[in-house]
């Protein structure tokens, strides 16, 4: 599997979006939440945030299932950073337009770095 930014903006929005101690208690919940039906793929997204530490998560496995399965605390401060940064639909599609340019592959940093700059662009600064 591979990186899909499109997904991980999805669920940062919807572990902010969420209230009280636990955002999402499993890799299904955070799935339906998002409209997801892919939940290897779900899993591998929450594993690539929690790698880089932009969620707080705890691993949980049962008998059966065969994807990384999550209990999704919350955004630490480094995925509301980056959720800030590519928040705005405008910037998402500019940056995603920008990334086109290289292929689209590139790391969360990178993203994070071209959504800043058109937002400074943006403002003027």
């Amino acid at each position: 599997m591979k990186i899909d930014l499109e997904l991980i903006r999805k669920i940062l929005i919807a572990v902010e979006k969420a209230d009280g101690y636990v955002a999402f208690d499993g890799t299904q919940d955070i799935a339906k939440a998002i409209g997801e039906t892919n939940l290897s793929n779900v899993g591998y997204q929450v594993s690539l945030l929690s790698d880089c530490n932009y969620l707080e998560v705890k691993k949980v496995a049962f008998i059966g299932i065969k994807y990384y399965n999550y209990i999704i605390f919350r955004l630490t401060s480094f995925g509301c950073d980056y959720l800030d940064s590519v928040r705005d639909p405008g910037i998402w599609a500019k940056t995603k337009t920008k990334l086109e340019s290289v292929g689209g592959s590139v790391s969360l940093d990178v993203v994070k770095d071209v959504a800043c700059k058109l937002v400074a662009i943006q403002l003027g600064i």
